[in-house]
């Protein structure tokens, strides 16, 4: 049999996640190069950490774009907008590369940060395809596959920051955005939402949007989206300072933050990992109970020293990413109907928008004292965790009563 005949043979879902995940491995490995020195990059040009937090944050802003996304996922096939979702990160390390004032960075940032309002194209792409099987499953491999890719680049780009700049590495890392916007154009259209003439019945009327109705039967769902956009919100209070504290507490140089970098990517890739196994046989809150206890641990362990301790430290940080692929694929395989794609894009935005407040939050607090971010998170942490144990209980209990009361 033809290499030809063989590949016609293999369904086209597994084709088309293919190419999804080579774009995502180039993005990844582009984005990583720099992220983790950019803080430090934009700080010996503006020279206060809370400037840097605040351009940092923006990205967390443009993500309320992703409502507009949201309801384009009606109007417009979703693959284009999934290419979007890369396609708007393109120039954003060459903008970087000659950047010299806050301004310019500012610039580059928000053209980066627009790939947020296309998230919820690549959600909807995975999880409304038309093949059977567990999509929060396959969701959880692309984000493996997306930590996977992130595990050498630090290094990689901590290398090559060391040898030949910063500008060198923000220019690889803007033709690696360009080529994995290729891929995405090789994918199959997605399904197309039906027309609004085909939806609605000849003579049949919309009716009219009813709040209390739209409540009652939503209600829970806007309890799981409010629980689940915080956490991730909260453990984003010091991400923009990470790198700072490093450099400044900690007397890492470029490379050896890149080393930490790696060790983040590393961690995230083995406990999304175990995530994905033990998400199929415990609760929802077990999995976050967990990864709650492995972020706060690492918060502590970054007031010890030493190089290898602080790489071990760092292994245990990657639980914050792992947070982050959880808390959207679950919500995502959680929200229902028609509106499934509205639901996605505006908890996007809504997590964006506390992410924002967030890092602006550990700017302030790290002027204040290097460790005040980290151990702010651990305090907020522990309220979330015991919120959400009485909302999840209560559920439970609601869940027991409702299928009592059935005849």
């Amino acid at each position: 049999m033809s290499l030809r005949s063989r590949l016609s043979a293999v369904p086209r879902f597994y084709i088309d996640i293919a190419y999804l995940f080579v774009a995502e491995v180039l993005w990844v490995v582009g984005l990583y190069m720099y992220k983790g020195l950019l803080p430090v990059y934009i700080n010996t040009y503006v020279r206060d950490p809370r400037v840097v937090s605040f351009i940092q944050s923006i990205g967390n802003v443009t993500g309320i774009l992703a409502i507009v996304s949201g309801y384009l996922c009606k109007k417009v096939n979703v693959k284009w907008l999934l290419v979007l979702c890369w396609g708007v990160t393109v120039p954003a390390p060459l903008i970087f590369a000659f950047a010299t004032n806050t301004a310019g960075f500012i610039t580059g940032q928000f053209l980066f940060s627009l790939t947020a309002a296309f998230v919820p194209a690549v959600m909807l792409y995975i999880f409304e395809y038309d093949f059977p099987g567990n999509k929060l499953s396959v969701y959880l491999l692309y984000s493996m596959v997306s930590s996977c890719a992130s595990i050498l680049s630090p290094t990689l780009g901590g290398f090559t920051a060391t040898a030949l700049g910063m500008r060198p590495t923000l220019l690889i890392a803007f033709a690696l955005f360009a080529v994995g916007t290729l891929f995405t154009m090789f994918m199959s259209p997605a399904k197309k939402p039906p027309n609004r003439a085909e939806a609605v019945s000849v003579g049949e009327k919309k009716e009219p949007f009813n709040m209390k109705a739209h409540f009652s039967r939503y209600g829970n769902l806007y309890a799981w989206m409010v629980f689940l956009m915080l956490l991730p919100a909260i453990e984003n209070i010091s991400e923009p300072v990470l790198s700072l504290y490093l450099a400044d507490m900690r007397g890492m140089t470029s490379a050896q933050i890149g080393y930490g970098y790696t060790a983040i990517s590393l961690g995230a890739m083995l406990i999304t990992l175990g995530v994905k196994r033990v998400s199929k046989t415990r609760t929802v809150l077990t999995v976050l109970a967990g990864l709650c206890t492995i972020h706060g641990l690492a918060n502590i362990g970054l007031l010890g020293s030493g190089l290898k301790l602080l790489l071990g430290i760092l292994l245990l940080r990657g639980a914050q990413n792992s947070t982050l692929f959880f808390t959207l694929g679950k919500f995502t395989e959680l929200a229902e109907g028609d509106n499934k794609g509205m639901f996605v894009a505006v908890f996007i935005a809504a997590r964006s928008l506390l992410s924002t407040l967030a890092n602006n939050l550990g700017g302030v607090l790290y002027k204040v004292n290097a460790w005040l971010p980290f151990g702010t998170e651990i305090a907020a942490i522990g309220v979330w965790l015991a919120a959400f144990s009485a909302f999840w209980h209560l559920s439970q209990r609601r869940k027991v009563t409702q299928k009592e009361s059935k005849p």
